[in-house]
C-alpha cells in the first residue's frame, strides 16, 4: 500500500523512513516459516522475488528524490531483550515466543552489512552505534543523524538536479 502511494507521488517528501528494521524482521519470520514447514510450497524464485520487490521500490524512489540509509546498529541480543522488556507495545507488535532465541536471531537480521546495497546504488549509509539508553544517548544519535541528513540531501539534491 505505501509503495502504491509513493509511486503515485511525483515530489519529494521532506523525510521519509524506511525501517531496515521492518525488513530484519520480515526476513527472520520467513525463514522461520520455511524452517518450520509453514510454507511448503515457497521456492527459492519466491524469495529472490521478494528481495527484488525491495531493491525496484528502492530504484524507483531514488528517480524521485534523496534516499539516505541510517543503520541503528545494536551491539547484542540482550541490548534487545532489555528494551523489550520494558515496552509491552514492542511485544505486541513483535511478538515472539522465545524471547532470547529470536531476540539473538532478530539482532544477527538487523547487524547485516547494508554497505553492499548502500554502494550498488550510490546512497549514502551512515551505521550508528544504538546500543545504550537514555535521554543523552537519543541525543547524540538524532544529532548525528541530522548532521548526516543535512550534508548528504544537499549533495543529493544538487548531483541530480543538474
Amino acid at each position: 500500500e505505501e509503495c502504491n502511494r509513493d509511486v503515485k507521488c511525483s515530489v519529494s517528501r521532506v523525510v521519509e523512513t524506511w525501517h531496515f528494521g521492518n525488513s530484519a524482521w520480515f526476513r527472520m519470520r520467513l525463514q522461520k516459516a520455511i524452517d518450520n514447514g509453514d510454507l511448503p510450497g515457497i521456492t527459492e524464485e519466491d524469495r529472490h522475488r521478494l528481495g527484488s520487490w525491495y531493491l525496484d521500490a528502492i530504484s524507483q524512489h531514488l528517480q524521485r528524490t534523496a534516499i539516505l540509509i541510517v543503520q541503528l546498529a545494536v551491539d547484542s541480543p540482550s541490548t534487545i531483550l532489555r528494551r523489550r522488556g520494558h515496552n509491552e507495545s514492542m511485544k505486541r507488535r513483535l511478538p515472539m515466543e522465545d524471547e532470547e532465541k529470536e531476540c539473538t536471531e532478530l539482532q544477527h537480521y538487523l547487524q547485516e552489512d547494508l554497505s553492499t546495497l548502500a554502494g550498488n546504488f550510490d546512497i549514502p549509509l551512515l551505521r550508528i552505534d544504538n546500543s545504550n539508553d537514555g535521554d543523552e544517548e537519543i541525543e547524540r544519535v538524532l544529532r548525528q543523524i541530522l548532521c548526516f541528513t543535512r550534508k548528504n540531501s544537499y549533495r543529493r539534491v544538487n548531483s541530480t538536479s543538474s
